[in-house]
């Protein structure tokens, strides 16, 4: 998978653009700034966002070619964001840590899902915040990007049953056209998730 990624992301161009998600810049743009983590952030379009609306930036990949060109657009933003190479689950970050944790088109095998999600809720301080927005099954149906397997597309259900011992704030599957450089085109099954830690 780390050598899909590396060969994906190393052309010069953002597979994903430059701009964050749009769901995901308006949470940010509602709120207070913290210490945010963004596992699998491939290019780094959403963390360069959030730091320069104020945030602190954690953000890890396992792609080498994914943090060359996200510290890149940092530096061409005039940001700082903290990116490791390196596996979420052995990583070495403080839990009970941070105030926001952001899932972005963020697909993953079952059983590498379900360890990663439990472990992202042990890094959230109480009040923290985790915000997910990804494909639904549904997506199976369009041809705008995300994988070509139902299991490693979202559900709500799902979603709700990964993080049940988390307050649930928002859970909504919606039909939107997506113009994410020419990694995500057209129109589009989405989940948006949001649960905070009590």
């Amino acid at each position: 998978m780390k050598e899909f990624w590396n060969e994906r992301f190393s052309s010069e161009e953002y597979v994903y653009g430059t701009s964050p998600e749009v769901r995901l810049k308006d949470f940010i743009d509602r709120s207070t700034p913290g210490l945010v983590l963004f596992p699998g952030e491939g290019e780094g379009r959403n963390a360069v966002y959030a730091a320069k609306k104020g945030w602190t930036v954690k953000a890890i990949d396992q792609s080498k070619e994914a943090c060359k060109k996200a510290n890149l657009l940092a530096r061409n933003k005039g940001v700082a964001i903290d990116y490791a190479v390196a596996d979420i689950l052995t990583f070495d970050y403080k839990p009970g840590s941070f105030d926001f944790i952001a899932l972005v088109f963020f697909h993953l095998p079952e059983e590498l899902r379900k360890k990663i999600h439990q472990h992202l809720i042990s890094l959230l301080k109480p009040g923290g915040r985790i915000f997910i927005v990804g494909f639904s099954q549904e997506q199976l149906q369009y041809n705008s990007g995300g994988p070509r397997q139902i299991e490693m597309l979202y559900s709500e259900e799902l979603l709700k049953n990964d993080f049940r011992d988390l307050k649930l704030i928002k859970c909504k599957t919606l039909l939107d056209e997506l113009d994410e450089g020419p990694g995500h085109s057209g129109q589009a099954s989405i989940i948006e998730f949001e649960a905070v830690k009590m």
